[in-house]
């Protein structure tokens, strides 16, 4: 039996097997078919039900499959000393104040250094995240306020689905990381920017490290304080948040509000000044070509200069102290003929519009090879015939030479990571000889080669032999990468080859080498590849 509400199931007695009780006692038989109905309306009330929770349940079903899941977050471990590539950073738009004065936090007569300031960092999405991590310095830089994260794309800006809102945010010391953890995921493909605001810690004595002080006593026998910045190897990260691996390459523009009695420089030239009511200066700088973090510079200072413009049209300027300029124009004569002889061996042009040279009074290293800011202790950047020796004008070109070496080996082709480091200091030290010799052909410089370099690399090297290539396993680089296995050992292997396969061949793969990875990375692999290609070229 089946009813068009639902199926009812009834027994059924074959009128044979009837008593007579069945066949006439009317009142069982009303019972019957009053059970029936009660049958027959439980049964509509069942299928009504059935219906009923289908729907719901489909209805339910439906809309958790439009909700979205929480993002779900990566896990940061001591081993973790390397940043994800899920974001590529593209530009930083930077402002730094930088105080040189007396603080409000310190005695009067107490002088102290300190800058605070922003940067907004525009990215590309390269795989879905919800997580950013990039580089803080714990000690030396506090952020102070994140922006959300939104769409670069001008159509998408100031709508409500291009805002992604930072939710938490998580410091990693060990690693000198901060994480900010995203509301929903970042989609692949897609530009976005978020500003960061932030301020240092006070310095009171140099650090010789990230964004420090430095100071001198002029002329007149007052104390003048300057502005100056290291950033290698893994430095950026105390002077600004950022992707501060070698890899990561960027755009940056930076604008620096200082005393309007000093002047700043940076690695490009000037776009636009403006002076504020309050004694402040603000110097905005041209973009940068796209670089590593550790190549970015900035110098506050009084100094003077003497320029003159190279072969190929670029402004070649050495900004120093007014008793050390006197001592000058030997370093200047001498970029502005080491520069197009790097151009034309190696067939890349200098790419900026400017290169200034500046002189300081406190560095760590003899010289820095910023992208247009080249920064030297001053005790090692100037030669005068009547105050110094033929070997300190030796070693004054060789260390010129190097810096400018590196405006091709280490800029415009960085090191993947620094364990290749010597694919930067190395090569640059064995070419630094090209174009000290190119500066002073009758001094015989590659005969230095075997004393300065070749010797100084098997002393260091004979206790137990090293490789070149090192094992960096964390996060922060020290100053110890640069060693003589980095510097000498590797250009002394270099020289090797050179005798090896020829001179021509070494100088092809080299050529090679930067036209293949020119404004990006490489590794040791990718100088062998080029070495083997051009001496099967050329067998």
């Amino acid at each position: 039996m089946t009813n068009s509400t639902g199926p009812v199931v009834a027994v059924v007695v074959p009128l044979d097997e009837q008593t007579n009780d069945d066949k006439f006692d009317l009142t069982s038989h009303k019972t019957a078919r009053r059970n029936v109905k009660l049958i027959v309306v439980f049964a509509v009330i069942v299928t009504i039900t059935v219906i009923f929770a289908v729907v719901l349940g489909l209805t339910i079903r439906d809309k958790g499959e439009d909700e979205k899941h929480p993002p779900v977050y990566p896990i940061i471990t001591n081993d973790s000393y390397r940043l994800p590539t899920d974001v590529t950073p593209i530009n930083y738009n930077i402002t730094l104040q930088v105080f040189l004065g007396v603080s409000v936090a310190f005695t009067e007569d107490q002088p102290t250094f300190h800058f605070n300031g922003s940067v907004e960092i525009t990215f590309r999405c390269e795989t879905s995240t919800a997580f950013l991590l990039l580089h803080q310095h714990m000690g030396k830089l506090q952020v102070a306020q994140v922006s959300d994260v939104r769409l670069a794309d001008a159509a998408a800006a100031g709508t409500e689905s291009s805002v992604v809102r930072v939710v938490d945010r998580q410091l990693f010391p060990v690693h000198d990381m901060i994480g900010f953890y995203l509301d929903d995921y970042l989609v692949p493909g897609h530009e976005y920017t978020f500003t960061l605001e932030f301020w240092s810690t006070p310095q009171t004595t140099p650090s010789l490290s990230g964004l420090y002080p430095s100071s001198y006593v002029d002329s007149n026998g007052t104390e003048r304080y300057i502005a100056v910045t290291q950033m290698a190897a893994t430095l950026a990260r105390e002077v600004f948040p950022c992707w501060d691996e070698s890899h990561f390459r960027a755009t940056f523009q930076l604008t620096v509000v200082h005393d309007e009695n000093t002047i700043a420089l940076s690695n490009t030239e000037i776009a636009l000044q403006r002076r504020h009511s309050s004694g402040w200066l603000s110097t905005t700088f041209m973009p940068t070509v796209k670089m590593s973090t550790y190549l970015v510079a900035v110098v506050v200072c009084n100094f003077n200069y003497i320029e003159e413009v190279s072969l190929h049209g670029s402004v070649v300027r050495i900004f120093a102290r007014d008793e050390w300029l006197e001592a000058a124009d030997y370093s200047l004569q001498a970029a502005l003929r080491i520069l197009p002889y790097f151009e034309h061996k190696y067939q890349h042009m200098y790419p900026m519009r400017k290169l200034d040279m500046v002189a300081v009074p406190e560095f760590y290293y003899g010289g820095m090879e910023n992208w247009g800011l080249i920064i030297y202790k001053e005790s090692k950047l100037f030669y005068s015939s009547e105050q110094h020796t033929v070997k300190e004008k030796r070693s004054t070109t060789q260390l010129i030479s190097h810096e400018l070496a590196h405006q091709w080996f280490g800029n415009l082709v960085t090191m993947d990571w620094w364990n290749d480091v010597w694919l930067s200091e190395g090569i640059t030290s064995y070419v630094e000889y090209q174009g000290a010799n190119e500066q002073l052909p009758d001094l015989a410089m590659w005969d230095y080669f075997i004393i300065g370099d070749l010797q100084t690399a098997m002393i260091f090297d004979s206790p137990s032999t090293n490789s070149v290539i090192l094992n960096i396993t964390q996060s922060t680089v020290s100053s110890n990468v640069y060693n003589r296995m980095v510097y000498e050992k590797g250009s002394a292997l270099l020289r090797m080859i050179s005798y090896l396969v020829g001179e021509d061949v070494l100088e092809g793969a080299l050529r090679d080498y930067l036209d293949r990875h020119a404004w990006s990375a490489a590794v040791t692999d990718d100088l062998w590849t080029a070495l083997q290609k051009v001496r099967l070229t050329r067998s």
